[in-house]
């Protein structure tokens, strides 16, 4: 089975709806907006929304603070060692090939943020991931298990538990 998952203009309203709320409810991490040193784009500072913190740990985050919980998260970055708070890229398909052999694919938003809220399949574990843009695809080289699905806490600016950096469009 095969799913493709893609922002949506239901799921930007929605967006902008969470993001009223959020000023009342929502996330206070204290490096929330926080502008970026390295960065191979522009500066970005969304507040509370699907568009917030491209390059952040998303769910380490959500799972410690308020909004809400994902499967799986991460971003597209420009170059490998792009600041948290430094535009992603957009369009880009990341696809996850979860242990029961389902693929979900996932693009980017304007930020270069991609989520799943659950895993539509009966077993998310192990799980491989690529992520593809103009026909050209990176795959990563090792399979993934339970605890490393925010993807942005290896995948960060220096790079964690042998990434390099940054997830990068090809």
């Amino acid at each position: 089975m095969h799913m493709r998952i893609a922002p949506s203009l239901r799921t930007l309203a929605a967006s902008a709806l969470a993001l009223m709320t959020a000023g009342v409810l929502g996330c206070r991490r204290p490096d929330l907006g926080v502008l970026p040193q390295v960065c191979s784009t522009h500066p970005v500072s969304a507040g509370e929304s699907e568009l917030m913190e491209p390059g952040g740990t998303c769910i380490g985050c959500h799972g410690s603070y308020e909004g809400p919980s994902f499967a799986i998260a991460g971003s597209v970055m420009g170059a490998l060692h792009d600041d948290t708070n430094c535009a992603g890229v957009a369009g880009v398909t990341v696809a996850i090939t979860g242990g029961d052999g389902m693929r979900v694919e996932l693009v980017s938003n304007a930020n270069g943020n991609f989520s799943l809220a659950h895993w539509p399949g009966t077993n998310l574990y192990p799980y491989t991931a690529e992520v593809t843009r103009n026909g050209v695809t990176t795959k990563m080289l090792a399979q993934r298990q339970a605890g490393e699905n925010d993807c942005n806490s290896c995948h960060a600016s220096v790079g964690v538990n042998a990434a390099p950096g940054r997830i990068i469009a090809p």
